[in-house]
């Protein structure tokens, strides 16, 4: 029998792959590549965007308008991650853009999808 810190590990271990896979697809600024790893009803709450974006729909519209406006957002940043942490369902990063901004972001991962995120930029 598998103990609990066990499964808990196998558990962080997918939800982290998940998120980096959503690292990676960020990198293509393919919105279908991007929206891939999305429950379809995810949420997701961010300082860039004056409210939650519900949907995966959602999620792509506001994801394709953020991308085709890079004086919003510097696209092109690579961030380096200061914190990388999985336990379980759930993931947290603190990264540095290296262009003056920094942020966070917290995922819940459910069956190899992001249902739930937030992002502070």
């Amino acid at each position: 029998m598998t103990d609990r810190g066990e499964l808990m590990d196998k558990i962080a271990e997918a939800s982290m792959a998940v998120v980096d896979r959503h690292i990676a697809a960020m990198a293509t600024g393919d919105v279908d590549t991007i929206a891939a790893d999305y429950s379809e009803d995810t949420v997701i709450i961010t300082t860039l965007s004056p409210e939650p974006l519900i949907g995966k729909n959602a999620m792509k519209t506001f994801l394709k308008s953020l991308l085709d406006n890079p004086d919003a957002f510097d696209t092109a940043a690579t961030p380096t991650f200061t914190r990388k942490e999985a336990i379980g369902e759930y993931v947290y990063l603190a990264f540095d853009l290296g262009n003056g901004r920094s942020g966070t972001e917290t995922y819940h991962i459910k069956n190899n999808e992001v249902v739930f995120e937030t992002a502070t930029f």
